[in-house]
């Protein structure tokens, strides 16, 4: 039973995150690119930031860069 409240749960979240707003936005590639010039610098600076905390928490010293 458990296992049935929790995929509908996932479904109910993953039908919230399809009918998100963004996806009406982005309906060309002009729009995709002026969104990827700011959502790349948004996933750097968090992974930058998360790699930090790692650094700071534990005994990895390789600063992140993006493959």
């Amino acid at each position: 039973m458990q296992k049935l409240a929790n995929y509908q749960q996932l479904q109910q979240l993953r039908n919230t995150l399809m009918n998100h707003r963004i996806y009406k936005q982005i309906d060309g590639p002009v729009n995709m690119r002026i969104f990827m010039q700011s959502h790349v610098f948004a996933v750097w600076d968090f992974m930058s930031l998360l790699k930090n905390l790692q650094r700071n928490l534990t005994n990895v010293r390789k600063v992140w860069t993006p493959p």
